[in-house]
């Protein structure tokens, strides 16, 4: 990296240089105060600044015209945030008031949001948060200021409010948590701070062993299965169990990257270009090795310098990427071997500083109009969008929500039957879906206090849940049907419902099945979690590829045939591309994803004729799509929930480091995070699938209005893992996207209080600390801190 400094020593340019020469540079300008005004990407975008007399940011707007401007009070604290596009037309809003001591107390995302309210102690604890619609979020706390009681809202009105408690080691480690059903998780905690144990009453115990330097190298869980971790000279995991993991030679463009990753599923190589980007991952799986090389180019000159300008997928099938004065996707198009480019999407546009907005899709002509457009409130909610063309039976879903930023009702227009596919939500008090209607059906929920799903109400028959009295585990239901007996091995994995039997391999990973009739499937997943493969008793076996983001993009068979693959823009798939065949000559269509980022409706490029549709299902996924609507053969898609691949075999839903079962709305394992992930370890979206999404498995996650991040693989405290997708040493591509919500797990306070607000102001804090302790503490640090925390708020949706 090379720097350049004006007369003043104010950074003036940075420029990243690879051996070749080709360099990459951000400018930076300054007023006379000193203050960074203007900052250039190397792709062309900018973002300017404004300041007050008190040298305060007060806006940021960036090349296209969009804006952010700050209203703050005597003390600096934002009280009014406005987002507005390049007309001035107001997109977004949040005003906040605080109190003398500059403690949030109100804040409303919108004129018709009552607003969120919250309290504190003397010490500025957080004490009590009380959202849009009068439910209170209570936190009491120990002498010491840590959180030892949530006092959560009651679910329904003649319930009692729900309990957590916590304890703490004398060295200030959580020692235990107990959950609203006083079961109980313990953590044993070393001397050095270290968690040599957690005893769970869903995953049993597992113990941890450390080495000299704090690094794990031996994790033992319930049934006995030992994970062992190697590190080289660097520090860095070469080993996690079956998984190997090698580094790029110090000087090389993939110094400190991996280059190579060995599994239960093959092996996997990547290499780099000059500035350290992915350009080519091959993956070799299954016992031929069957060969899957995905690649990227990057742009040289223009709005599309540093951007992926194309992607080109195993069956070479290649992607292009055109970028507008922002550096964001403008046109998406396909180029099939030996063919012709074609238009997918063009025009793309954008909410100010967020989420695509509308595109035109490569059919699109003036004779026959084909646009795809979102509409968004003022608290950059989407409360519509296009299902399928609408002369083609397609139909716009327009969303409705409560105070609380619920969807109460989802309803359809466009053609005489849309209103059949009308569907209405309630919720209890800790926003469970409990209840949803439709024009053809209704079905009622209920919950225990930790949430796990009791009993189900269909039409007119009712169902009952029995849950295991000393977990979180779900041993029996009473239909529909099949009836399930379920039997878990000791980790919490399922390992027989009555009807299939689950076998678990070394990793702790879903690795058999086998159904009553004998019939068994074969599952393997490479060393970042991902399922790579799987193999049925038939000799037939589907093999999975991977973009940058962790989402599926390929489905190849036994032959290393492309089954098809599918196409993403910001984290969304909009396209589905099959092999041409004598049979079908159509090969590209068109995808419409909802709210929740997950497939609804696939038509044809040609015609604008739907060939599947999955837009009447029940919110927690359980029915399946109609693969035939209009006759046209059948087509089969199997992406379902964002992350998420329906296993026809099972039932059941492939969901990255999980499965889930759409039929109980749960995950058959427990959580590999544990309560990081939420306090009820088998719960699916916090029992409200309506609204949230669980990509990796692992913990609810927001909406996809960007790409969604890549997740770090399942290490264990305090190890390091072989691949970080937080940093620059990511082993794939990084197209930036959203930020990932901080978590509401042990020791914050649920509700919708200022928790989110508190880790953004963490990360300021510390970008400032860390400045100002090594004497760096100049204006543009301090505004690129004040930025990132800006975008940090952006992105939880304030």
């Amino acid at each position: 990296v090379e720097s350049e400094y004006g007369p003043l020593q104010r950074l003036v340019s940075s420029t990243i240089r690879d051996a070749s020469g080709r360099a990459e540079t951000t400018h930076y300008e300054y007023d006379v105060a000193g203050q960074l005004i203007r900052m250039t990407a190397p792709d062309g975008s900018a973002l300017e600044y404004t300041y007050d007399d008190a040298h305060r940011l007060t806006g940021m707007r960036d090349r296209a015209g969009n804006s952010i401007s700050f209203t703050l009070d005597a003390m600096g604290n934002v009280v009014r945030q406005e987002v507005k596009d390049a007309s001035g037309k107001l997109v977004a809003q949040t005003t906040r008031a605080f109190d003398a001591l500059n403690r949030l107390q109100r804040e409303q995302r919108s004129t018709k949001d009552p607003g969120a309210r919250f309290e504190y102690d003397a010490v500025g604890n957080l004490t009590s948060s009380t959202d849009q619609m009068a439910r209170v979020s209570k936190g009491t706390y120990d002498t010491s200021h840590r959180l030892i009681q949530q006092t959560l809202p009651a679910a329904d009105a003649t319930g009692k409010p729900s309990t957590v408690d916590y304890a703490y080691t004398q060295q200030d480690q959580l020692a235990s948590v107990l959950d609203p059903r006083r079961l109980q998780t313990r953590y044993v905690v070393n001397g050095l701070g270290q968690q040599t144990a957690l005893i769970s009453p869903d995953t049993g115990t597992t113990t941890t062993q450390f080495d000299g330097a704090g690094k794990v190298i031996l994790r033992t869980d319930a049934t006995g299965r030992k994970t062992v971790y190697r590190y080289d000279a660097a520090g860095r995991v070469t080993a996690i169990g079956t998984s190997t993991f090698e580094y790029g030679a110090a000087g090389s463009p993939a110094a400190g990257r991996v280059t190579a990753m060995s599994d239960e599923a093959g092996k996997t190589m990547y290499a780099y270009d000059g500035m350290g980007r992915l350009v080519r991952k091959e993956q070799a799986s299954g016992p031929g090795s069957r060969r899957f090389i995905t690649a990227y180019t990057y742009g040289s000159e223009g709005s599309a310098v540093g951007h992926v300008t194309s992607m080109t997928y195993p069956s070479g099938n290649r992607i292009d990427f055109t970028y507008d004065s922002n550096g964001k996707p403008s046109t998406l198009s396909l180029t099939r071997p030996n063919a012709a480019r074609t238009t997918i999407l063009s025009q793309i546009t954008y909410q100010p500083f967020g989420a695509v907005r509308a595109w035109i899709w490569g059919n699109h002509s003036a004779g026959t109009p084909n646009k795809y457009e979102r509409q968004f409130d003022l608290e950059n909610r989407i409360i519509s969008y296009p299902l399928g063309h609408l002369k083609m039976g397609g139909a716009t879903r327009t969303l409705s929500y409560d105070a609380a930023g619920r969807i109460v009702a989802s309803t359809h227009a466009g053609n005489a039957t849309s209103s059949r596919l009308d569907q209405r939500y309630s919720y209890d008090g800790q926003d469970r879906l409990i209840g949803f209607t439709s024009a053809t059906a209704s079905q009622r929920f209920e919950y225990d206090t930790n949430g796990n799903r009791t009993k189900v109400v269909i039409g007119a028959n009712s169902y009952s849940n029995t849950i295991d009295p000393r977990s979180n585990r779900l041993t029996a239901t009473s239909g529909p049907v099949p009836a399930k007996r379920n039997a878990y091995d000791a980790t919490g994995n399922l390992v027989s419902d009555g009807t299939i039997r689950y076998g678990y391999g070394n990793n702790g990973r879903l690795s058999s099945t086998t159904g009553i009739n004998g019939a068994s499937t074969q599952y393997r997943y490479n060393g970042v979690g991902q399922r790579a493969m799987k193999s049925e008793t038939a000799g037939t076996s589907t093999f999975f590829v991977y973009n940058a983001a962790g989402q599926m993009v390929g489905e190849y068979n036994s032959a290393g045939t492309p089954i098809q693959e599918t196409i993403y823009l910001e984290g969304m798939p909009v396209a589905v591309v099959t092999p041409r065949t004598a049979s079908a000559g159509e090969s590209a269509y068109y995808l419409y994803a909802d709210h929740l980022g997950a497939p609804r409706v696939i038509t044809r490029a040609s015609d604008n004729k739907m060939v599947w549709r999955w837009d009447s299902a029940n919110p927690f996924g359980e029915d399946q799509p109609d693969e035939n609507p209009n006759r046209l053969g059948n087509f089969t898609f199997n992406l379902r929930f964002p992350g998420q691949y329906y296993d026809r075999e099972t039932n059941l839903h492939y969901n990255y480091h999980r499965d889930y079962d759409p039929q109980t709305g749960r995950y058959v394992q427990s959580d590999p995070i544990g309560l990081r992930g939420g306090l009820n370890t088998f719960a699916y979206g916090e029992g409200n699938a309506v609204s949230k999404i669980d990509p990796f498995g692992l913990q609810v996650m927001p909406t996809p209005l960007g790409p969604i991040p890549l997740p770090p693989p399942i290490v264990y405290p305090s190890s390091k893992p072989p691949i970080d997708p937080w940093n620059d040493t990511h082993t794939e591509t990084r197209i930036p996207g959203i930020y990932p919500k901080v978590p509401k797990g042990p020791g914050v306070p649920s509700g919708n209080g200022p928790d989110e607000e508190s880790a953004c102001r963490k990360m300021l804090e510390a970008c400032m600390g860390a400045a100002g302790k090594c004497g760096y503490l100049t204006k543009p640090v301090q505004v690129m801190c004040i930025a990132s925390y800006f975008a940090c708020m952006v992105a939880i949706g304030d």
